[in-house]
């Protein structure tokens, strides 16, 4: 997958776990984005249950099984905002996470966090529906 451009505009992002609806850190993206406009979505990688109370994606258009997630916009006047945000809460400049670029099943390009350590002793899974 590629890494974060600075160029890229996109206003979407694709949640997979504790940002996807519902879920408890859902409310940090409530006041970005567009709730009337939240897509189910799915995009080629594998999930792990990181035993941290998180999940942790590994994105490839090599790899043949899916991640279910939504896909949310960001309010394009926040976007900025919103992906530093989310940038620092994701652990991107530890390198816990980075911001990639990924296209949905239904060829939608958004932003993701992909784990970006070893998954070494992480469990595979399905889905995330913890917390």
């Amino acid at each position: 997958m590629e890494i974060t451009d600075d160029n890229e505009t996109t206003n979407a992002l694709f949640v997979y776990g504790t940002l996807k609806p519902g879920k408890f850190r859902f409310s940090v993206l409530e006041p970005y984005i567009d709730k009337e406009n939240i897509v189910e979505a799915s995009v080629r990688g594998i999930l792990y249950d990181s035993g941290s109370d998180w999940p942790a994606a590994v994105f490839s258009d090599d790899i043949t099984e899916t991640i279910n997630g939504f896909v949310v916009y960001i309010d394009k006047s926040k976007l900025n905002e919103a992906l530093n945000y989310l940038d620092e809460a994701e652990g991107v400049n530890s390198g816990l996470f980075c911001r990639a670029l990924v296209t949905t099943n239904s060829k939608i390009k958004c932003w993701a966090y992909e784990y970006m350590k070893s998954v070494e002793g992480f469990r595979r899974i399905q889905s995330w529906e913890k917390y």
